[in-house]
């Protein structure tokens, strides 16, 4: 048997909230079942919007400049950085296309928080072809108040390009946002 209620408006009363169910109920709504409440913000998405060329060899940073997605603006285009402002776990993805004319280019893309790295992402050696594509994604931590987040890429070769397509910002971009949890 099942029971319904059935009513025109719920209006909370002063100073409290609304709940439905208890902690771990899966709540069906128009045929949905939905297990967790909350919002994956805050996000963003950035791009590389002009080619940084003869980066070097090292571990150089990767100038996202140009926000696609950021109604937070929780990125810092000028310091090129994510700035998590809620606590709790992220998932972020990273797509660069590298070029090199030089053969036998070692290259790995890298994830760093607070200056650190704290993820390889990908790797790959460059092996006469023109340009790589390396990719990643990674889920980590952060505090809400003072960690942030970078990419970076390391090339073996000071010859070797972070290419950028501003046509559709494909090739080179940063995208992260917060986990429901």
């Amino acid at each position: 048997m099942v029971s319904q209620i059935k009513v025109n408006e719920i209006i909370k009363q002063s100073g409290s909230s609304i709940s439905i169910g208890e902690s771990g109920d899966t709540i069906n709504l128009a045929g949905s079942a939905y297990a967790a409440a909350g919002t994956n913000t805050p996000y963003f998405k950035v791009a590389l919007s002009a080619t940084q060329s003869n980066v070097g060899t090292g571990n150089v940073k990767v100038n996202f400049n140009h926000r696609l997605i950021d109604p937070d603006s929780v990125f810092d285009i000028s310091n090129y950085r994510f700035l998590p402002t809620t606590a709790g776990k992220y998932f972020f993805n990273v797509n660069t296309r590298l070029y090199s004319s030089n053969s036998g280019a070692n290259m790995t893309l890298r994830l760093y928080k607070n200056g650190s790295e704290v993820d390889r992402l990908s790797e790959q050696m460059h092996d006469a072809q023109t340009y790589s594509i390396l990719v990643g994604s990674s889920i980590q931590e952060a505090n809400g108040s003072s960690d942030y987040f970078e990419v970076y890429v390391n090339i073996n070769q000071n010859t070797a390009d972070i290419t950028a397509d501003p046509s559709n910002y494909t090739w080179t971009y940063f995208e992260g946002f917060k986990l429901i949890t």
